[in-house]
Order: structure tokens, then C-alpha cells, then sequence
């Protein structure tokens, strides 16, 4: 246990656990050194590098398309702009609540930094709110979910009032 912590400073915290110990230490041939972490993790940075540059090309094409010469009357146009604008927005919240925290864990993982924990409760808590703000900006962005919750919370009934 005391060469890996020699190795791998980083790990001290480990040595106060008494349920921790290590069987071998001998290094293994290095084809079999990838760890499954290190495979997670290189597979997400490979997802990140992947999706980034295909949205943002799919992205400029869609607006290369709404701002061309196309037959769409000014009000279409319009519309499907704002439509655009709320897709671009509606899908900015995964790229920043699942794509960068799991790009910064593999990351983490592929350099072997050691990280404070309340970076990575931050990363996780970020994670974990996707569905949250997910849902708030579909609500904000779409115009039926948007009109709906406004008339749900301002709608004033009237009162009638009959005279004798």
C-alpha cells in the first residue's frame, strides 16, 4: 500500500480507512493497463469532441437556410426563427448541464488531477438540475407551455355581482 501511495500521493486520505488494502501491486502489461475510468472517460471526451462541432455545423446550416433566398413569407420566417431560437436555447441546456460537467470529469480523470470536492459537488449538482432547468426552459421558450402557466398563475376570475 505504501508504493501506491508513493505514486499516487493524491490517495492519502486511504490509508486512514482500514477497510482499504491492496492485494498486488505489480504492473500488469500495458495492452491491460487501461483502466475501465480511463475507458469512460476518453469515450465521453470522444462524445464531447463528436457532437460540439456536428451541432454547431447543423446549427449554421439551419440558419443559412432561414436567412437565404428561400420562398418563406416574412411571417414564416419569423416564426421559424423563433422556433430556431428556442431549440438553440432549449439545446444549450444539455451541452451545459451534461456535456461540460462529464467533459470535466473525463478530464479530471484522464490528467489525474486532484480536484477540491466542492468542485465536484458543483459539476454533479450542475448535472443533476439538468432535468430542472431543462423543464423551465422548455416552459419559457415554448409559446403554448408559456402562455398556459401565465394564465394559470395571473388568471383573475371576475366576480359577478347581482343586485336585489
Amino acid at each position: 500500500m505504501t508504493s501506491i501511495m508513493r505514486e499516487h500521493p493524491q490517495y492519502k486520505f486511504a490509508l486512514a480507512d482500514p477497510d482499504i488494502f491492496a492485494v498486488d501491486s505489480t504492473p500488469i502489461h500495458p495492452i491491460f493497463g487501461v483502466s475501465l475510468e480511463l475507458a469512460t472517460a476518453l469515450l465521453i471526451a470522444a462524445m464531447v469532441i463528436e457532437v460540439i462541432p456536428v451541432g454547431a455545423m447543423c446549427l449554421a446550416h439551419s440558419f443559412w437556410l432561414l436567412s437565404g433566398g428561400t420562398l418563406f413569407s416574412p411571417n414564416t420566417r419569423r416564426l421559424q426563427m423563433k422556433l430556431m431560437y428556442g431549440l438553440l436555447v432549449q439545446m444549450a441546456v444539455p451541452l451545459v448541464t451534461i456535456a461540460i460537467p462529464w467533459g470535466f470529469f473525463a478530464v479530471v480523470i484522464i490528467l489525474d488531477w486532484a480536484v477540491s470536492p466542492a468542485t465536484l459537488n458543483f459539476w454533479f449538482w450542475l448535472d443533476a438540475a439538468h432535468a430542472t432547468i431543462s423543464s423551465i426552459t422548455m416552459a419559457l421558450y415554448t409559446d403554448p407551455y408559456r402562455k398556459y402557466i401565465w394564465h394559470l398563475v395571473w388568471y383573475r376570475r371576475s366576480v359577478l355581482v347581482l343586485k336585489a
